[in-house]
């Protein structure tokens, strides 16, 4: 019997053991990315723990369901327990940025990096603070200080803008091009496109346009984009294409509608310029461009246009009445 008793405990000594604790299944469903399952788990923790990095933990699944003052309060609780913990005074920073609160995201980036000044993610972070505030020779030092410590696509994609708000464009184009060869993203090509379009060079903007399509083929932006190029180059048909694309996206892309009117007027297919135009005026009557397509003036061409065959007709009748009553007047004399 004693033996029994001692095999049974030690069964359940090990069968505890190797169970997953509530904060174990809270890793697990934040690397699964299900955050608010996450979320569970770690409070469940903290019901029976009252362990920081179960806060921090949780600070960073709130972070990511975008509940920025959940996270800021279990930062806190972090930095409470530990004024040196340099990646919690960081992370609360993200949360102060994503609420827009750039100086105390500020003020937690600057702690960050007095407890590390190696940490390369942080001067980045500072970097987009003096960027939002429009001090871009600043926000340049900064990723300066980053690129030091760590060379990434996402601090040259970030140095790119900067440059690119001084008009500095060719530094901008060098800087994405290193981004591009880093990471070949959407963004990265996304960005040097639109960089491309700023300086008119259309023909390079198309083409980042089409290899961030590549990657991701159901962005209605992309297409817009892409479409809007081919509309300022004044190449009508090739627009077209793409803002049709958009609206297999997105029905109620109300941009792509007026293009389409746009484009078609200039092509003169004025009956389909008008269905555009008045999808436009259904969706937003009181959208911004209406006015510059005069609504009577384009109902008027679709009638001469239906009537066009009519009146062609009507006009070879006339000459031949003309001619005939001609030929029997001759006759006459």
């Amino acid at each position: 019997m004693k033996f029994f008793l001692g095999f049974l405990s030690l069964f359940i000594t090990l069968t505890s053991f190797g169970q997953k604790t509530d904060f174990d299944k809270g890793i697990e469903a934040f690397s699964n990315k299900n955050y608010e399952t996450a979320v569970k788990y770690y409070s469940n923790h903290l019901k029976k723990k009252n362990h920081s990095n179960a806060y921090f933990n949780r600070g960073l699944s709130y972070y990511k369901l975008n509940e920025f003052d959940n996270a800021i309060e279990d930062f806190t609780i972090v930095l409470n327990k530990d004024s040196l913990d340099f990646e919690a005074w960081y992370n609360r920073g993200l949360a102060y940025f994503a609420k827009e609160s750039y100086k105390k995201a500020y003020y937690d980036y600057t702690k960050c990096i007095k407890l590390n000044p190696e940490y390369a993610v942080a001067f980045n972070a500072l970097g987009m603070c003096y960027f939002q505030w429009n001090k871009f020779e600043e926000a340049i030092e900064h990723y300066n200080k980053a690129l030091e410590i760590l060379e990434s696509s996402n601090l040259y994609y970030n140095r790119a803008l900067a440059f690119q708000a001084l008009e500095e464009n060719d530094k901008a184009l060098k800087d994405f091009k290193r981004a591009i060869a880093l990471d070949p993203s959407v963004e990265n090509y996304w960005g040097r496109a639109d960089l491309y379009f700023i300086q008119e060079d259309y023909e390079k903007a198309i083409a980042d346009y089409d290899a961030a399509l590549a990657i991701d083929s159901n962005n209605a932006k992309l297409y817009f984009n892409k479409g809007f190029s081919y509309y300022t180059n004044f190449e009508d048909k090739n627009a077209i294409n793409e803002f049709k694309k958009v609206l297999e996206l997105d029905a109620n892309h109300t941009e792509a509608k007026w293009h389409l009117a746009l484009c078609y007027y200039a092509e003169a297919n004025y009956e389909k310029s008008l269905e555009y135009y008045n999808q436009v005026k259904t969706q937003n009557p009181d959208y911004t461009y209406l006015d510059n397509i005069n609504e009577n003036e384009l109902k008027m061409k679709v009638k001469l246009k239906n009537n066009l065959v009519y009146v062609v007709l009507l006009l070879l009748f006339i000459i031949f009445a003309l001619y005939f009553l001609y030929a029997l007047f001759a006759k006459k004399n």
